[in-house]
């Protein structure tokens, strides 16, 4: 009895690539077969293993039983391919990617190869839009399948050909506010991404901005500008003392600096009375009484400008201390010189006058104990009152000016020792 067409029907164990029929027959004809059916087609067109039995009797000869095993692989296996890592940047990759080859067939696993004898390939070049790695794998049927894995490749960096920037430097070839940077460049293969950098300090006459351009791949090349920044307008302190008939204004700047006054030299429109760095400047053409304001600029290297102005009136004053000061020490009183004076005289109040002086500058250092009109006076704690007039010619002759100003300061008890 015999099974399986062009087969031994000795044969128990057959395995084919293909679709394949079974047929029983025996010989001489039996009496009964079970439980199979002689001279019919048994196809197997699917991937199988059937186990296969068929019995056959006769009268005289008795009875035989046969068994078949039937490894039936039609499909051919699968294959895949996977990279050890995702794209780098945009389905780029930039740097050495490992594929992977692995198959599976419907009577195992599948052996892979590369251009290689491993299942594995490393791709690192050429740099291409459109790369590719192949494998095959051939299960233990002898059925084989190949793939190709696809990928885009650039591990070049672009190439930086040119900065611009958003505007021209502001003065002078400084820039003072932020500036933005374009920078254009090309890269063959994957393309250049758009390119820009802001710069916005630190201040410096050699300012350097450091930026970097990528391509699509993921690719970076560092590129730098260099510039002259300075966004900080220059130092400007400013102070101002009028005296009689003079004002006196000082500063502090690291820069020029101009004075402009109003009024002005020729009526309510501000002239520009001086410009330098000297640090000080004294206005003789002003007017006792009369409110003047004076401004000034200080224009930096990079054009930015700072501005002050002070307001005062010009005429005989009082200057320090201010009023209803409170001291510890005995106080230095001063005021403004006035033209022409000779001498001065001081006088102190606390209730009644306790001195009467003559000094022939503009001020006058209290002490802590003094003598007037024959009796000793402390500085005590509590408050005192001060007058100052101008004197003429000499001090005997008493010819006094109008009042300079009266003011008061109050003295604690560390005053009076």
């Amino acid at each position: 009895m015999s099974g399986v067409r062009q087969s031994s029907a000795t044969q128990t164990q057959i395995g084919t690539t293909g679709p394949v029929a079974v047929v029983w027959d025996a010989s001489p004809s039996p009496e009964e077969t079970s439980p199979c059916l002689l001279g019919i087609e048994y196809p197997f067109d699917a991937d199988n293993v059937a186990n296969l039995l068929c019995s056959a009797k006769w009268k005289t000869e008795g009875s035989d039983t046969r068994t078949l095993t039937l490894h039936v692989e039609v499909s051919t296996p699968t294959i895949a391919a996977a990279p050890a890592r995702p794209p780098d940047a945009n389905s780029w990759y930039n740097h050495p990617v490992a594929i992977a080859f692995n198959g599976q067939g419907y009577s195992g696993v599948a052996s892979c190869q590369t251009a290689t004898p491993s299942a594995t390939a490393v791709y690192s070049g050429p740099d291409a839009a459109s790369a590719s790695v192949h494998g095959t794998c051939v299960d233990p049927a002898g059925k084989s399948a190949s793939t190709s894995f696809e990928l885009h490749y650039d591990a070049t960096p672009p190439t930086i050909t040119g900065a611009f920037p958003s505007r021209p430097p502001d003065f002078n070839g400084w820039y003072n506010h932020p500036v933005t940077f374009v920078f254009t460049g090309m890269d063959a293969t994957s393309g250049i991404e758009p390119c820009s950098a802001t710069y916005a300090g630190p201040d410096s006459s050699s300012a350097r901005l450091l930026g970097s351009c990528r391509d699509r791949a993921g690719n970076v090349t560092p590129v730098g500008v260099s510039l002259r920044y300075e966004a900080a307008p220059p130092q400007l302190s400013v102070g101002a003392s009028p005296g009689d008939g003079t004002v006196s204004v000082r500063w502090r700047a690291n820069t020029n600096v101009v004075i402009a006054r109003s009024p002005g030299l020729r009526g309510p429109h501000a002239s520009t009375l001086y410009s330098g760095s000297s640090g000080s400047f004294t206005d003789k053409r002003v007017r006792n009484g009369v409110r003047y304001t004076y401004t000034l600029k200080a224009k930096g290297r990079a054009g930015r400008v700072s501005k002050r102005s002070i307001a005062l009136v010009p005429g005989p004053q009082l200057l320090a201390p201010t009023t209803n000061a409170r001291v510890v020490t005995p106080p230095l009183l001063r005021w403004t010189p006035v033209k022409g004076a000779t001498y001065y005289n001081v006088q102190l109040f606390r209730g009644q006058k306790l001195l009467s002086a003559w000094p022939v500058r503009s001020s006058l250092q209290l002490s802590r104990a003094w003598k007037y009109a024959g009796v000793e006076n402390r500085l005590a704690a509590g408050r005192y009152t001060w007058y100052v007039w101008p004197g003429y010619g000499a001090i005997g002759t008493a010819q006094y000016g109008s009042l300079i100003g009266h003011r008061t300061f109050i003295v604690h008890s560390a005053a009076s020792g």
